[in-house]
């Protein structure tokens, strides 16, 4: 049985290193995602031109008028001062071709005075422009840029494989860092002075046994934020 386990949480933890280092690092830049992008791109976040703001309403109608390709999907109700208004947009159908028209960037940002566009991105494209850095990474961190497929976001549900997996693999970390109950102390030691092997061994499992809640919540969690509709909600339903 623990040799069987013990096999299991070698290989579950190969197979989620690469996924996790990748989520890991982009996710300690991420933590800075609006201040690390209004930095870099002042033109869509801070408006050019002081005075009353247009309300939200004029300031979309505006943008809808200048281009009729497109139309507003997400704007925000309120303008803070100073900032610039930013939209997120689709693109409206063509009633010659019956498809969509062909937008190269799906964000706005507006000049909450004038209503005049100040700068544009596609949000989530693959690139390392000053304009699409943060939402490259952002878009990295939890799809690693798979494309769809069948209809099926195949980027977020192979996250979301991963984070079952990791779910599991803490469970049996667990049980292995602890051989025998009766020595459940040795399992939260380190042994400093004996380096070599020795040591590194009790990094890895008191070192894990140590920080093994916060472990389990970043798992839990990215079930629940990858597989929200496939997992966490039928869950729920079961239990409320």
């Amino acid at each position: 049985m623990r040799s069987t386990l013990v096999h299991l949480h070698r290989w579950f933890g190969l197979f989620i290193a690469v996924f996790l280092f990748v989520s890991g690092l982009t996710g300690a830049v991420i933590s800075w995602d609006h201040e690390i992008d209004e930095w870099l791109n002042p033109q869509l976040f801070e408006a050019r031109s002081e005075g009353p703001a247009q309300t939200p309403h004029a300031l979309a109608a505006q943008l809808e008028a200048r281009d009729p390709r497109l139309q507003v999907g997400f704007m925000p109700l309120y303008t803070e001062p100073g900032h610039a208004f930013g939209v997120s947009v689709n693109p409206r159908v063509d009633p010659a071709t019956g498809k969509a028209y062909e937008l190269d960037f799906n964000q706005v940002a507006l000049d909450p005075v004038t209503g005049e566009e100040q700068g544009r991105r596609m949000w989530g494209a693959v690139s390392l422009s000053r304009e699409n850095l943060m939402p490259f990474l952002y878009k990295l961190h939890y799809s690693l840029h798979i494309p769809d497929g069948f209809g099926i976001e195949l980027g977020i549900l192979l996250f979301g494989i991963v984070a079952i997996v990791w779910t599991l693999d803490a469970f049996i970390a667990l049980w292995l860092s602890f051989p025998s109950w009766r020595a459940w102390r040795k399992s939260f030691a380190f042994r400093w002075q004996q380096g070599g092997y020795k040591l590194n061994f009790d990094l890895h499992r008191s070192g894990g046994v140590w920080i093994w809640g916060l472990l389990l919540i970043l798992a839990v969690t990215s079930v629940s934020m990858n597989l929200n509709v496939q997992v966490t909600r039928p869950l729920v339903e079961l239990f409320s």
